[in-house]
């Protein structure tokens, strides 16, 4: 793994990894060089938009994970982050959207949160398109700018399958990734700072870290 590339300027075995604040900053730099640059580079032309939204939806899942300690992505841990850090996301949707999980179930989509999971973070990685209840400003009808991460639409982006009207919620991609970016610089400055609430978090990044890739930091390498 020494001669693995970590990020632009440094590989695996370039590391003090029995230094946390040496791994931490290494990883850290890795989500700079490889998500949020291209990210950004991504939000300059609207036809972007789209693959700007899917990375960061997995930059919340990364952090989150790490945040929580959890070892895999869960519905849960997602949601949960993105309610707490992103602004607008734990706010309630007008009228709720009823959905189809293609199980003979339906299932109801009643806040913002639950909406980026569903619509955009599993729409996106399992079927390459976010749910049809799914905007993004800047795209085809949906809003060119609008002041808040997210807005909802009850009429006139999209129907049900009845003709009946369905809410879209609509997502401003710039403004979408500037929350996660705000608390992932928050984030990892914490996690170095030593503070106890630093400690506990590097705590559970440390765990994270070991189950994704096999190395725990800070104990004799």
């Amino acid at each position: 793994m020494g001669t693995r590339v970590l990020n632009r300027s440094q590989r695996y075995g370039n590391i003090n990894w029995n230094n946390v604040a040496s791994g931490a900053t290494g990883f850290k730099l890795q989500l700079e060089h490889f998500y949020f640059a291209p990210t950004e580079r991504l939000l300059e032309d609207d036809d972007g938009l789209f693959m700007a939204v899917a990375l960061t939806c997995i930059l919340i899942d990364t952090l989150a994970q790490y945040e929580d300690g959890a070892e895999h992505s869960t519905k849960g841990v997602f949601m949960s982050w993105l309610r707490e850090w992103v602004p607008g996301a734990r706010e309630r949707l007008p009228v709720a959207i009823e959905c189809s999980t293609g199980k003979g179930k339906i299932l109801k989509i009643e806040d913002y949160a639950a909406a980026v999971y569903h619509g955009y973070r599993c729409g996106i990685l399992h079927e390459a398109h976010p749910y049809m209840f799914c905007g993004i400003a800047g795209q085809y009808r949906a809003i060119k700018n609008q002041e808040t991460t997210f807005t909802c639409h009850l009429r006139g982006l999209t129907e049900y399958e009845d003709g009946a009207p369905c809410p879209t919620v609509v997502v401003d991609a710039t403004k979408f990734l500037s929350a996660v970016r705000h608390r992932f610089n928050a984030y990892f400055d914490l996690l170095v700072s030593g503070s106890p609430e630093g400690n506990r978090l590097m705590v559970n990044f440390n765990r994270k870290f070991r189950a994704s890739h096999g190395i725990d930091i800070g104990n004799d390498h």
